[in-house]
């Protein structure tokens, strides 16, 4: 049986890993960027955004550590564990489903996330208060429309910054709901 940690946990990432998709679902869906993104590309699309809401749900926690610092030290480290052990499993699949594409080794390179796939965000939401285009909101639209969007840049980082402004609400709720009494 989990601890009510380890369910916070999964359940935190479970919705990160649901809005990350539902996000990619808003880019493909859009007219000027629906055949942009091939298929193989879209699960690091979803990774990209992914890491994103980890981050803010990994700040978020510690905002929280004030009320009960020990339980929510553990759900964050829970969530770490789960978050390694995630991305361990993505940058396999990513690695292999490339090795089928003509431009595979190169895409390969230009994704590869840095050794630590959190680090483009360190110290953003320090800089963030001052402009938005130092915030982790245009950080993560930057990253997505750049890799991924090169040619539809503009349009694909104007709805990326959108839709990391709405589910940043939506997951610091979900972080918000975090208690220390129930498992879920």
């Amino acid at each position: 049986m989990l601890s009510p940690e380890e369910n916070h946990a999964r359940a935190l990432l479970g919705a990160s890993r649901a809005y990350a998709q539902r996000a990619v679902e808003l880019l493909c869906k859009d007219a000027r960027l629906r055949d942009r993104v091939p298929l193989p590309l879209r699960p690091a699309i979803a990774a990209e955004i992914d890491r994103f809401h980890l981050f803010l749900i990994f700040s978020s926690l510690r905002d929280k550590e004030h009320r009960d610092r020990s339980f929510f030290e553990r759900v964050h480290d829970s969530l770490r564990a789960l978050f390694v052990e995630t991305e361990t499993r993505r940058l396999l699949s990513l690695r292999e489903e490339l090795a089928g594409v003509p431009e595979g080794r190169r895409i390969w390179e230009d994704l590869r996330p840095e050794r630590d796939p959190l680090e483009p965000y360190y110290g953003s939401f320090d800089d963030g208060g001052k402009t938005l285009e130092s915030s982790p909101f245009a950080i993560v639209a930057r990253r997505v429309s750049d890799r991924f969007f090169r040619e539809d840049a503009p349009v694909a980082y104007d709805l990326v910054l959108s839709i990391a402004l709405d589910t940043a609400d939506r997951l610091t709720q979900e972080v918000d709901n975090v208690d220390e009494g129930t498992g879920a």
